[in-house]
């Protein structure tokens, strides 16, 4: 070797404390070794094998940001390397103990003149954020082991491809995108084609155990699909970091977690089907099925039907609005929903209200607003349209809070006799009510202290009937009774008195301050007093003093 003034080594180092991190170009290692002038004389050294004894090595990654990640400490067993190519490939291959956890096998090729590298890892039993904290990868790993064989393809510091399978178990797993930390991760990891590939999973994303598949592609993003086991609403809401409102909403959802969207921005469709009765404040929902997607702050509800257990079908959509710091909005959620074949009465009684007719089953349209960090200070606007004795009552301009409600209303097309359970006489019979009224109420609380609902209706009505009619103006309706100031005019006496003969000609007129209870609404209940005018013929006869009650009545004496 002398003789060709060549001398080539062979290296073994004992117990080498060795450190390599990412420059700022995300190289592990920047050597500029100089070939050997050959125009000078000198010996020429070359180093074709290095072996190590033990020892400590510890790697340092440089994220994307150009933040270190923490430190990757291994404790060498063994290991060793040859230099080829005039020192700028390095094929190695190190076995040690990870100081996290777990034994470590690395082997490859490192070629500084191509920027290139190719490393073949096996890991048993290894803590899972070495990896993450080597590759920085665009989800993390923490906790719970790994076993398996990973190789990775490295360009100028980034991964450009990788090959293996790793089995996770009890990990967590960190995506950015996520609220939530994916806990008590297991399943198997898939590393292929700049894609990773989560089979078989299972996990808690917040509180909702799941399981199913995900892929993570680093140029197009998320794909996969998993299934939540039915799990309380409560924990739903905190897994996506909702708030709850002030009225119960409990029971359990099941849901599939569709995965879609860019690495930067990932989008959830959930779908979401009810595994028990839900209820919804004071209403129990039988059967409940929703589609929700999530992107960035924004919950879209596309759709939801529900079918309550009194009856009915609800649908609607909206929106959900969570906070922005940077604008420093609150937040909003907004949902519009539509009711049909509602029953009315029943959904009355719910809030200890105790209407003063009967109603057919009713529908709605209606939208649902708060703000998302005060759901109690919610308010319900929209319409309602419910069947009332053979007619309509429309509610126009519904507002509904958590603890009162008020409305315009107009009865259309409503029939007397159907208003009353007593058989009217014959000349009421076909009587049609119209009207517009205002309507307001409280619900009934339990809490801080028990208070019923109210109800109190004002407004006019009017009707007709013995070929005259009726018009009641000033009506109110509270507190159990009713009273309104009752006009008469030109009721044709024989249309009220069949025994009057069929030739007279006879119209009554008269004004009268009518009321009674809500308990009972007949013609026997009916308190009124008045006056009034009977026209025969050119003549008058007026009657003063008149006094309903009990179903019968009295006229003052001249």
């Amino acid at each position: 070797m002398l003789t060709q003034r060549r001398l080539d080594l062979n290296l073994t180092l004992i117990n080498p404390q060795v450190t390599v991190e990412q420059n700022q170009a995300r190289r592990w290692l920047d050597l500029n070794i100089a070939p050997d002038d050959p125009d000078t004389e000198g010996l020429e050294v070359n180093i074709n094998n290095i072996r190590l004894r033990r020892g400590q090595l510890t790697l340092i990654a440089r994220q994307r940001s150009g933040t270190l990640s923490p430190p990757v400490q291994l404790a060498i067993a063994s290991g060793k390397g040859r230099l080829t190519n005039q020192n700028k490939v390095i094929n190695f291959d190190v076995q040690g103990k990870l100081a996290s956890g777990g034994d470590l096998n690395i082997e490859g090729i490192l070629d500084f003149e191509q920027e290139t590298s190719n490393l073949r890892i096996r890991a048993q039993k290894l803590d899972p954020v070495a990896i993450s904290n080597l590759v920085v990868p665009p989800v993390t790993f923490s906790g719970g082991v790994v076993d398996g064989a990973i190789e990775l393809f490295l360009e100028e510091g980034d991964l450009s491809d990788w090959n293996g399978e790793l089995m996770a178990e009890g990990s967590t797993l960190i995506v950015p995108a996520l609220t939530k930390p994916v806990e008590d991760f297991s399943g198997k990891i898939g590393f292929q084609n700049q894609e990773l590939q989560f089979q078989q999973t299972t996990g808690r994303l917040g509180t909702l155990p799941f399981s199913g598949d995900l892929n993570i592609n680093f140029e197009t993003g998320f794909t996969g699909q998993i299934e939540t086991a039915p799990a309380e609403i409560a924990q739903i809401l905190d897994t996506f970091e909702l708030e709850s409102p002030a009225f119960p909403v409990e029971g359990q959802l099941a849901t599939t977690v569709t995965f879609g969207g860019p690495l930067e921005q990932i989008q959830l469709a959930v779908a979401a089907t009810n595994a028990s009765q839900l209820k919804v404040d004071r209403l129990t929902l039988e059967r409940f099925q929703g589609d929700l997607t999530i992107t960035g702050n924004r919950f879209l509800v596309e759709q939801f039907t529900a079918q309550p257990t009194l009856g009915g079908n609800i649908t609607g959509q909206g929106v959900i609005q969570l906070a922005d710091e940077s604008t420093s909005s609150p937040g909003a959620i907004a949902i519009a929903a539509q009711g049909d074949q509602l029953p009315t009465n029943a959904l009355a009684q719910l809030y200890e209200l105790n209407l003063p007719v009967t109603a057919g089953p009713g529908r709605t349209d209606v939208v649902f607003e708060a703000p998302l960090n005060q759901v109690s200070e919610f308010v319900v606007s929209g319409t309602a349209v419910v069947p009332v004795a053979g007619g309509l009552v429309t509610m126009p301009n519904l507002r509904i809070t958590q603890t009162q409600f008020q409305t315009p209303a107009r009865a259309q097309g409503l029939r007397l006799a159907q208003l009353t359970e007593q058989e009217l006489p014959s000349f009421l019979q076909r009587s049609i009510v119209n009207g517009d009224f205002q309507v307001a109420g409280t619900f009934g609380q339990s809490e801080p202290q028990a208070q019923a609902g109210s109800l109190d209706i004002t407004g006019q009505a009017r009707t007709s009937f013995a070929n005259g009619q009726a018009i009641a103006r000033n009506i109110r309706v509270g507190d159990g009774r009713w009273r309104a100031d009752l006009a008469l005019n030109n009721l044709d006496l024989k249309e009220i008195l069949p025994a009057v003969p069929r030739t007279l000609v006879a119209d009554y007129s008269g004004q009268f301050q009518t009321g009674g209870t809500l308990a009972e609404v007949n013609l026997n209940t009916i308190e009124a007093t008045g006056s009034g005018r009977l026209t025969v013929g050119n003549g008058e006869i007026r009657t003063e003093g008149v006094t309903v009650a009990g179903g019968n009545g009295t006229v003052a004496p001249p």
